[in-house]
């Protein structure tokens, strides 16, 4: 069978039963498939572990300080704070986190670019989940 056609098989998969990753070895080759959880319909990423990985640029994590839903906006129907490819500075607000009936801005702490949102708006998150991926 064509590997490009399995490939696009197991991703139509992954999506039909909303897992985010998947791994498939055979003999000394594996293909390894990730769908980012915050992209909901975006096209899966293939990894053939045989070729060689491209470089992928050092990033810092923003974690949840706090438990709660997360909120990517200000308000229902407002741009983002911040998307992906946007410069953020440190002290910027990036998000609100509603604890507790209470709506709390959360900063970032370090400065660069949002390279990914790792949840979802309105989703839970836990204290020390990865909010965002900030690259120097």
């Amino acid at each position: 069978m064509d590997l490009r056609k399995r490939i696009r098989e197991l991703a139509e998969l992954m999506a039909e039963i909303g897992i985010s990753e998947l791994e498939v070895r055979h003999g000394d080759e594996a293909v390894r498939i990730v769908r980012p959880p915050a992209e909901a319909g975006a096209a899966p990423v293939a990894d053939d572990a045989a070729a060689p990985a491209a470089a992928e640029p050092p990033t810092q994590q923003l974690r949840a300080p706090m438990a709660g839903t997360f909120y990517a906006a200000p308000e229902p129907g407002a741009e983002p704070f911040v998307q992906p490819g946007e410069r953020v500075e440190a002290g910027d607000v990036v998000c609100i986190i509603e604890s507790m009936k209470m709506l709390n801005e959360i900063r970032s702490d370090v400065s660069g670019v949002c390279v990914a949102v790792a949840v979802s708006n309105g989703q839970p998150v836990g204290r020390g989940d990865p909010l965002f991926r900030i690259a120097p």
